[in-house]
């Protein structure tokens, strides 16, 4: 699986063309064995350490803010839905309607740490002053790949998972907890079509139509 951490701006159309090729080899959709996915002990140990900070079965939320505009998410605000920009007041809704609105504090997986810890922590901005949220602070901080597999492990194994349907990452974290037994689903996740368990599929909105079939 590639991941591409650096990158320069300049490189534009020529980075995404690479990318679309590096998926075309190892695409999104390319059949991964989710169930004999373990963490290495060094991931494993911040994991527990989290689920600790949090109640038994605890909500765990996917806020992908650079994809707010994108794929799905590339429609006037108005239309937009909620995981586009997974503000407070949808997170709240979605508790809400699941009867967890009193299992605190909820972990956020984010791209976007900071700005994600601001909006959660503006009162003005809480539909309820119970809504309390955990992001990580740890160790493994000043290595973003360490701390991106940390979270897709919180994420597979919340009791409770709002994740974000045009995120491969998202994706990835659902197939683990439908990999589980028994499974685990992610909260009106849509997949847009139905491979075997252990593909990944692609996210709804790929960038180009017809991407998913194609590769």
């Amino acid at each position: 699986y590639c991941v591409v951490d650096n990158h320069s701006p300049a490189l534009g159309l020529l980075r995404r063309v690479a990318a679309y090729r590096l998926f075309r080899l190892l695409p999104a959709n390319h059949s991964r064995p989710y169930h004999l996915l373990r963490p290495a002990a060094r991931i494993a140990r911040e994991v527990h350490r989290i689920s600790r900070e949090l109640p038994p079965g605890y909500t765990a939320v996917h806020r992908r803010a650079e994809l707010a505009h994108l794929y799905n998410c590339h429609v006037p605000e108005p239309e937009k839905p909620g995981y586009c920009r997974m503000h407070p007041r949808y997170v709240w809704e979605v508790l809400l309607r699941e009867g967890r609105q009193t299992l605190m504090p909820i972990y956020i997986a984010t791209d976007r740490r900071a700005e994600t810890e601001q909006l959660f922590a503006n009162r003005s901005e809480l539909p309820d002053p119970s809504l309390r949220v955990v992001t990580y602070r740890g160790p493994l901080q000043g290595l973003p790949l360490a701390v991106v597999t940390v979270e897709l492990f919180v994420m597979a194994s919340a009791g409770f998972l709002l994740a974000h349907p045009s995120s491969s990452f998202s994706l990835n974290a659902c197939g683990l907890r439908r990999a589980m037994n028994p499974p685990r689903q992610c909260y009106n996740f849509t997949y847009c079509f139905s491979p075997p368990s252990i593909n990944a599929g692609w996210p709804c909105g790929a960038p180009l139509p017809g991407l998913s079939s194609a590769l």
